[in-house]
């Protein structure tokens, strides 16, 4: 961890936030290690709900016991606007707009599946941007994009309650 990190640290428990760790389960220990006295938790990042990340979730569980692991699942899309279509239903075309169904992929599926699996955990999932454009890829997504990723967060709200 750099100097900001460990600034960010400090700084965010005191402003209200909690700070979680992200990890694999090979870096699981360590991360726990680091961020025992000022980490909220750990983010444990798997790809399969195997019998592997349960003994080492128990594990750490036991051995960190003031620290929250969660289980993140990496497998998310990133949420994208719909085009216009055109559809003919019995002879009449009928003209979607983006606004009225935004999301083209959803992560419902997902989030459903992780209730499933973990009823007692909050679904938390992850997904890596699709940056196609060269200023996209030097600044990162846009505030449009972000700004739809939390409103498709905030639509599964009723699920997880």
């Amino acid at each position: 961890m750099g100097w900001r990190c460990d600034i960010l640290i400090r700084v965010c428990p005191q402003a209200g936030y909690a700070v979680y760790f992200e990890a694999t389960p090979e870096q699981a220990s360590a991360a726990a290690e680091a961020g025992k006295n000022s980490a909220a938790g750990v983010l444990l990042k798997v790809s399969a709900s195997d019998q592997t990340n349960v003994d080492v979730l128990r594990n750490l569980r036991s051995r960190y016991p003031k620290l929250t692991f969660l289980i993140l699942n990496p497998a998310g899309k990133q949420p994208q606007m719909r085009g216009t279509l055109v559809l003919s239903r019995n002879g009449i075309l009928e003209v979607s707009s983006p606004t009225a169904q935004p999301w083209l992929d959803t992560n419902l599926a997902l989030a459903r599946i992780e209730q499933s699996l973990r009823p007692g955990q909050v679904p938390l999932y992850s997904f890596q941007w699709e940056l196609i454009d060269s200023l996209q890829k030097l600044q990162g997504p846009n505030a449009e994009d972000y700004l739809l990723a939390v409103a498709e967060a905030g639509a599964f709200m009723p699920i997880w309650f």
